[in-house]
């Protein structure tokens, strides 16, 4: 029985740090909780009164993130940078293993404008990663973050290719 292997180790897994469509999907019919502690997961996921879990809480803190950036400076109205849908990719290498989680673009310079957006990770042309999503640009300089699904391995002395298709109705940056 996997529940008695486990013993009091399953009592630190952070089963209330999945989402609920994780914990259903898997954890909830892995036989390994009882039907009592699944219960008063699906309710600590749902209801208003939550009730007391023996799992703890809180998520792992993970690695922090870090920024590199393509450009010296993002200056008011010091680059202009003209998308109109085309494909803007730049091919990478590292001299360390990383993980990259996504990407920080540019929206428009006057005023909010609505995005839609692919981005992808390639290595020798093959897709490691992609996401297809819509975001808010506010007119700041400031760039807004567009995260691949889960986080992907670079290896270091390995050329990457990262690309970004934006189409939205104002489609220049500064």
């Amino acid at each position: 029985n996997k529940r008695n292997v486990l013993g009091k180790a399953l009592y630190l897994v952070r089963i209330p740090t999945m989402t609920l469509e994780e914990f259903a999907n898997g954890a909830a019919q892995s036989d390994i909780l009882t039907l009592e502690e699944t219960r008063s997961i699906f309710l600590w996921y749902t209801a208003a009164n939550k009730p007391q879990l023996e799992f703890p809480l809180l998520k792992r803190k993970g690695l922090s993130p870090q920024r590199c950036h393509r450009f010296q400076s993002s200056a008011y109205r010091s680059n202009q940078w003209r998308y109109r849908g085309r494909c803007d990719s730049i091919q990478f290498a590292v001299d360390k293993r990383i993980f990259i989680a996504g990407l920080g673009l540019y929206g428009s310079s006057c005023g909010k404008a609505e995005y839609s957006v692919k981005i992808e990770l390639k290595r020798q042309g093959v897709v490691l990663a992609q996401n297809l999503t819509k975001f808010v640009s506010d007119g700041c300089s400031n760039t807004f973050s567009v995260w691949f699904e889960h986080p992907v391995q670079v290896e270091q002395d390995t050329f990457y290719t990262v690309s970004a298709i934006l189409d939205g109705n104002e489609l220049s940056y500064f």
